[in-house]
């Protein structure tokens, strides 16, 4: 993980929490986040063409490894083989295939933040939840994470996922949020995309209540590329 995020995640820690947890938590999240790069980056890899880009918070991760991107990993309310069955001809029979089409789609997502904290596995989660002893991050902190990691984490991935857009241009992607929670700070991701890539971002979410896939709305998403290049 780069020292830099490194620091700011041990700032935060130090002013949410008591600093001797980010020692205890430190390395649990260094090594989620070099897997869940090298995850990421397979994927990517194989997309020939970016049209789409869901932006997610971070993976949960935990014990079980839970990731859009790690096929060992079961299908979890972040998207369900149902949620994606509607806009693709071939049968969704496996967490592999999902990946495979979502890649057909041109579709990749990509996390905002890069630490994956988590209720009941970290002592900072983005969203506490019952049962759980984590505390859940301000606002201003969660703020302060997307601002000071973006350089380091969300705009390296941006700058791949540009050359591999239409027209090698961020403009022509279509960029939706996959939680409505995560789009409360879309005026803090706009500003970094249109400073960095002069691209305007669309308060367009594909959640519903309770946390699961809108499929009507994703769907009609993604026939927005119909009769685009």
């Amino acid at each position: 993980m780069n020292e830099n995020m490194k620091k700011v995640l041990e700032e935060v820690y130090d002013e949410e929490v008591n600093g001797s947890w980010f020692e205890r938590d430190y390395m649990y999240l260094a090594n989620a986040y070099s897997e869940i790069k090298c995850l990421w980056t397979e994927q990517f890899n194989k997309i020939n063409l970016v049209r789409f880009v869901m932006l997610a918070e971070a993976p949960l991760w935990g014990d079980g490894k839970q990731y859009i991107y790690n096929e060992r990993a079961p299908f979890s309310q972040f998207l369900y083989r149902s949620d994606l069955q509607p806009s693709v001809s071939q049968q969704i029979e496996s967490k592999k295939d999902m990946i495979a089409c979502l890649n057909d789609l041109g579709i990749i997502v990509t996390d905002i933040l890069p630490f994956p904290l988590a209720p009941k596995k970290t002592a900072l989660s983005y969203a506490s939840k019952r049962g759980s002893d984590s505390k859940s991050i301000t606002s201003a902190n969660y703020e302060k994470l997307i601002e000071e990691t973006f350089r380091y984490h969300l705009k390296p991935k941006l700058d791949k996922i540009k050359e591999k857009s239409i027209n090698k241009d961020l403009k022509e992607t279509i960029f939706f949020y996959r939680y409505a929670r995560v789009m409360n700070y879309h005026s803090t991701l706009s500003k970094l995309f249109e400073e960095t890539f002069n691209v305007c971002l669309d308060r367009c979410h594909i959640s519903q209540r309770g946390g699961g896939v809108n499929k009507d709305a994703f769907a009609n998403l993604l026939k927005e590329t119909d009769g685009r290049n």
